[in-house]
């Protein structure tokens, strides 16, 4: 029961920002609420937000990854557990740069 609560309220909040989005113009009675004119504006601006908070995340990965490598004090477990943390939050940098690009691929069609 409460799912279905959450769901409605999120539905709600959503259609209450995505309503002025999909009105072509200002006088048509709804008032404009976001800064952007389209759809595609507003999801690109999210998607940036997330890239950076994204990007963020990543850093702060690559030095906790850092740290728990450094203070491995020998012990090979650690070690290993501090590669694969570097490599993950690699990872991901890669995957958030791929998702940027194939945004702006997808813009030129």
């Amino acid at each position: 029961m409460k799912k279905t609560k959450i769901k409605k309220i999120i539905s709600v909040i959503f259609l209450i920002f995505l309503t002025p989005l999909l009105t072509q113009g200002q006088g048509q009675g709804i008032p404009k609420v976001l800064p952007f004119n389209t759809l595609g504006e507003f999801l690109e601006a999210v998607l940036n937000f997330i890239q950076y908070i994204g990007l963020i995340l990543a850093v702060f990965a690559l030095l906790a990854a850092a740290f728990k490598f450094f203070n491995a004090g020998g012990d090979p477990e650690k070690v290993k557990q501090g590669y694969q943390m570097i490599f993950w939050a690699i990872v991901g940098v890669f995957i958030i740069i791929s998702a940027k690009v194939f945004v702006e691929f997808l813009k030129k069609f």
